[in-house]
Formats: C-alpha cells, structure tokens, sequence
C-alpha cells in the first residue's frame, strides 16, 4: 500500500484513564503499519503520550468546534478514535460532533464502569456526542449502559486494552523486585506496608450535601478515617504500619502534605510504576478508581473504601467478590484488621483473585473494529 493510499487514523484523548486504554491501540497499530496514526493529546494524556515516546500534538483545550472542522479537513482522517474524559473541558465530545458533521466514522474507548451517559451528554443530560461505535469492557457494562439509553447496535465488548498487559506484569514482577520497592521506601521487615491509590474527588462532586452531585464521601475524608484506624491497629496489634499515598495523575502530591500521624509512618509518592507499588504492598486500599480492578488482576489484597457511599457502587470487583466493598464508617476497623492481620482471610482473598483473568485480547480487538470500521467507510 502506498502512502498515498494508507488510511489515516486520528486518536483524541484528555483523562489519564482514557488515553492508558488506548496506549496499547496505539502500538499495535504502530506496528500493523496499516496507516498513519494521527495523536491530539491535552491534559493528563500529554504526560502519558510523552511516556509512551509517541508522537504528538498537543490541543488547546480552548480550541473551537470550526478549529476541530478545520483541523479534521486538513487532516482528512478516515476514522477518529477517541477515549472518553469527564474532565468538564471534554474535547472528546466535540470531536464526535465535527465527525458526524463531517460523515467521518468515530469510535470511542470506553475505559471504566462509570458516568456513561456523561462521558457522552451534553449539559441537560441528553445523549448528543454518541460515536458511531463504542468499545466497552464486559458484559456488565453492556447492560448498564443500554438501561442508560445506549443504542445496544453500537456497543461492542471488546474487554479493556489497558488490561492485557497485566499478565506481563505480574509475570516481570518477583521478591527482587518487591524488595527493592521496600528498600525504596525503607520499609522493614517487621513492618506492614499500605498503599492508599487516590483520587480527585471534591473536584467534581462536591465536598457535601450542599452539593447535588455529592457521592458521600471525599479522598480527604477516606484518608481521615483510614489513618485514624491504621493507627488503631498499630497500637492494638503492636505493628508497625506503612501508609503510602499514591496521588492520582491529575493530582499534585502537596495535595497531601497535611496528612501526617504520630502513630504511622505516612508516605506521599508519585515515583515508581503504580503497579509495582501496589503488587509490592500488604494491602491496597482505595476508592472507585480502575487502579483498584488493575490490582485485582494482578493478585493484590483489595478494599474499596467509600463510607457513606450514596449512588451506585462503580467498582466491578466489588460485586463479583474479587476486592472488598466497606461502605460505612464503622465497618472500617474490623474489616481492615481481618484484612492485614488475619492469615487465613487474606490466604482466602488471594486464592480469590488468583482466579480472576482477563483473556489478553481487549487491544486486538479494538484494532479490528478500527480496520472494520475503515473498510466499512470504503464500501459506502
């Protein structure tokens, strides 16, 4: 195939979770070498995009719907790929609208189990940004967006590209290199180790009732009730307890230096690779976010903790039994000292998550339905 003839393929994306599920897309097409590969990246994708050594262009997040026209028609892509961002700039959306205007095939990486319809609605909650087609996780995921209004034609499972990694991971990582992520943060022997994955949460919903959209609970007052009863346990079980804060890519780890203890050590780190850091810890303890499902998968002990949770619970692996769910604050002692203290639970939960896999497929998949795509614009 010529240059001349080789299709272009235009891939836009802003949050962090959608540009990582399409990291792997990217390579395989690279590699395919079927096309040009066509990179706009803002926000946390700049810094992920720069990681992946792809080349890019940076958007400006100001950019018009008659700038996205123009860009698409200088670059005439056959299809556009887009992740999705709820972010409230959302470049994403007006890039599926300048493609439907433009006839331009579009499909969109969904990347987790939450805000589907606000990933693609305009601000009165109506599902204007819809793609031509949508690449989704699983099953469950397939059933709670056509209850949200989806189009079933549209959605096809491929699984989530992020994830077909994980197997390598877990393979590539050893007591060597858990040793060296202790010794990295001088944790002892004797000492247990806890990494809490955090999140940007008040941003977006509100520190309170006064906030319609508030789901309960914020990453200040998660961290607020989980340091006080780590430092319970510390004193009851006469153990030395680690607290490593692992800031979220759009958080800046400051966000966090007011967090401290007499009882804990507490750590705020945004070093190292984040799946190294949670395969080499005790116990993962988090919120909502997709790290959580990631270390699942790669045989970590796993709590979600969102005491006073008031909307649904987003996280897949807390219904199927593979992480742990504690939804009120009382429960959080208890469950968190069977989880680091008691041998046979935690035996249990790993036997548990040892049994849950991901085919390793979800990127192939994905670039198939992009070169089906492609193939179906020609026929027309």
């Amino acid at each position: 195939m010529s240059t001349s003839d080789s299709p272009r393929m235009l891939i836009i994306c802003g949050d962090s979770g959608g540009a990582n599920a399409l990291v792997q897309v990217i390579r395989q097409l690279n590699s395919d070498n079927k096309g040009k590969v066509l990179i706009f990246a803002y926000r946390e994708a700049i810094e992920i995009m720069s990681k992946a050594n792809f080349s890019f262009s940076v958007l400006d997040e100001k950019i018009t719907d008659s700038g996205i026209q123009d860009l698409l028609q200088k670059c005439k892509p056959e299809i556009i790929i887009t992740g999705t961002s709820v972010n409230y700039v959302d470049l994403e959306k007006n890039f599926i609208y300048s493609a439907r205007k433009l006839k331009i095939p579009c499909l969109a990486v969904l990347d987790f189990w939450a805000n589907y319809s606000q990933r693609f609605s305009d601000d009165a909650g109506q599902l204007k940004y819809v793609p031509d087609k949508i690449a989704i996780m699983d099953e469950l995921a397939y059933s709670e967006m056509i209850a949200e209004g989806f189009n079933p034609d549209i959605l096809i499972i491929t699984g989530q590209p992020v994830f077909d990694t994980l197997v390598g991971c877990k393979l590539n990582f050893n007591n060597e290199t858990r040793q060296k992520i202790r010794n990295d943060y001088h944790i002892h022997t004797n000492e247990l180790f806890i990494v809490f994955v955090s999140q940007e949460l008040v941003k977006f919903f509100g520190e309170d009732e006064s906030n319609p959209q508030f789901i309960g609970y914020t990453e200040h007052s998660v961290l607020n009730n989980l340091i006080t009863v780590l430092e319970q346990i510390s004193q009851d079980c006469k153990k030395q307890l680690v607290l490593i804060i692992r800031p979220h890519p759009c958080e800046k780890p400051d966000k966090y230096k007011m967090f401290k203890s007499n009882f804990i050590r507490i750590i705020v780190s945004n070093h190292d690779d984040p799946r190294d850091i949670v395969m080499g810890a005790d116990l993962v303890i988090g919120m909502n976010t997709e790290l959580l499902v990631e270390a699942c998968y790669l045989g970590c002990i796993v709590v979600s903790l969102q005491p006073g949770l008031r909307v649904k619970d987003f996280v897949p692996t807390n219904n199927n039994g593979y992480s742990i769910p504690i939804y009120s604050k009382e429960k959080i002692l208890d469950t968190l000292k069977m989880t680091l203290m008691d041998p046979d639970i935690r035996s249990e939960m790993k036997k548990k998550v040892d049994r849950f896999k991901h085919d390793g497929h979800a990127t192939n998949k994905v670039v198939n339905l992009i070169y089906q795509m492609i193939e179906t614009r020609k026929l027309l």
